[in-house]
């Protein structure tokens, strides 16, 4: 009975295979029940990642494109094609395309409708997203289920994405005196994923004077800001993040009439599940708009963002490049200039395998100064870093690629959306994160307000 389908797990994923596939296509073969129960699974506080993963398996295997008439329709058309002349019919032709759409389309969209429009049913859909992400990441689930993963994944993001349209979006000033606590302490929660909010002090600082918050609610969940962004007014390009975060300075006390530039310092995004989706784009477009408008003296739009992962990338691409055959991997990893500063001073008739031979016992050297966990507090190491690290930096966010992008997430981010990488900051973050990211480095994009338009 569809009633009991609730009481036992095995149950409710029996159920979903069954009811799903004889009512495909048809939301009134799904009793609310079903949706009831799948929501409380995705948004329960007691909701197991076991049990989730049990009942998207079920979906799946409910629900995902039948290969087998896909493949059937595909050779129908083909074989049509191949036997008829130019003068085949246009009916027949249109009827066979029709049956391969037909054969592509799977019902996930009307269980997946169904869903949002139950209580806690957008929330879910996004918790569906991150564990499907997390599954295929993982490869954690059954291989025949593979294919059919990606499939799911494919039309939960093609929903969210027309879901959480500009059409959907409210954009919110958040304020320390007009917001509720829930939602205040919801913002110094997700903080702590760029710069975490120590206190209660901390927040009013950052939406205080001179500060803007802005975050992004949707209408199915308006207290859970979606991505918010922290920005500081000011009269010039900052380079330190303490400045913004825990220090009050003199762009505290600047009046708002007197700001020139505004400073992009933390853009958090709170729904892994909306990964993709890129509000943080359609989040500064409003931003900048929004701030034009209260501040048309404004003239300069900047970040000053983190580097995560160089100090990885660094430490792998010199444990690499030491090796014999290294310099294949990262061609010219050390300059000239960086080389001399780390090692003696090659001759004036060097050839390249001296000088090979020279940067790789720089690299080694260079290694072995990161690798010091006290090399901050060393006047010597610090003054030889500051000379040496920013060129490699530079080429970390600028010349290493992945599939043709920015290698960096958050370079990559900026420069889609239209920014230059504007300034290197040495001890722009001098805290353990920052020196555990990125050798304590941050970093300016400056953006084009042409550019963000066209991008």
């Amino acid at each position: 009975r569809v009633q009991d389908i609730h009481k036992d797990e095995h149950l409710l994923r029996k159920g979903m295979e069954l009811l799903l596939s004889s009512g495909r296509g048809d939301p009134k073969f799904i009793p609310e029940s079903l949706y009831e129960d799948v929501i409380s699974k995705f948004t329960g506080d007691k909701s197991e990642l076991s049990e989730r993963k049990g009942i998207l398996e079920s979906l799946v295997r409910a629900l995902s494109a039948d290969s087998s008439e896909v493949m059937t329709a595909a050779q129908n058309l083909v074989k049509f094609g191949e036997a008829q002349s130019d003068q085949a019919s246009d009916i027949a032709l249109f009827k066979l395309e029709d049956k391969l759409r037909a054969s592509l389309h799977s019902p996930y969209s009307v269980f997946f409708s169904g869903i949002r429009h139950h209580k806690g049913g957008m929330k879910a859909l996004i918790q569906m997203r991150t564990d499907v992400d997390l599954f295929i990441r993982e490869k954690s689930v059954d291989p025949l289920l593979s294919s059919r993963f990606f499939e799911l994944r494919s039309t939960i993001t093609s929903l969210l994405k027309a879901w959480f349209s500009t059409d959907y979006l409210k954009l919110r000033l958040i304020k320390f005196d007009t917001c509720t606590g829930a939602l205040l302490e919801k913002i110094m929660h997700y903080s702590k994923a760029i710069h975490r909010m120590k206190s209660w002090d901390e927040l009013k600082l950052r939406v205080g004077k001179n500060r803007r918050c802005y975050a992004f609610f949707h209408a199915e969940m308006e207290e859970v800001p979606l991505v918010f962004i922290e920005v500081a007014l000011t009269q010039s390009i900052t380079r330190n993040i303490t400045e913004h975060t825990t220090i009050p300075t003199s762009s505290t006390n600047m009046e708002e009439k007197d700001a020139t530039t505004a400073i992009f310092y933390a853009i958090i995004a709170s729904q892994p599940g909306l990964g993709g989706i890129d509000l943080g784009h359609l989040l500064i477009m409003r931003v900048v708009e929004q701030l034009r408008s209260e501040l048309p003296q404004l003239t300069q739009f900047s970040t000053l963002s983190p580097v995560p992962g160089f100090s990885k990338w660094l430490d792998s691409a010199l444990s690499i490049y030491s090796l014999e055959e290294g310099n294949c991997f990262y061609e010219d990893l050390l300059t000239k200039t960086q080389v001399d500063a780390l090692t003696e001073r090659g001759k004036l008739d060097e050839d390249r395998s001296q000088f090979l031979s020279r940067s790789k016992i720089a690299a080694t050297k260079l290694k072995k100064i990161l690798d010091d966990p006290d090399w901050p507090e060393r006047t010597d190491s610090c003054l030889l870093l500051k000379s040496v690290l920013p060129a490699l930096l530079r080429r970390y966010l600028v010349d290493e690629k992945r599939k043709g992008f920015a290698l960096n997430s958050v370079a990559n981010f900026h420069f889609r959306n239209g920014a230059s990488l504007h300034q290197i900051n040495w001890m722009g973050n001098p805290t353990k994160k920052g020196y555990d990211q990125s050798y304590g480095f941050m970093v300016n994009y400056l953006y084009d307000l042409d550019s963000l338009q066209t991008n």
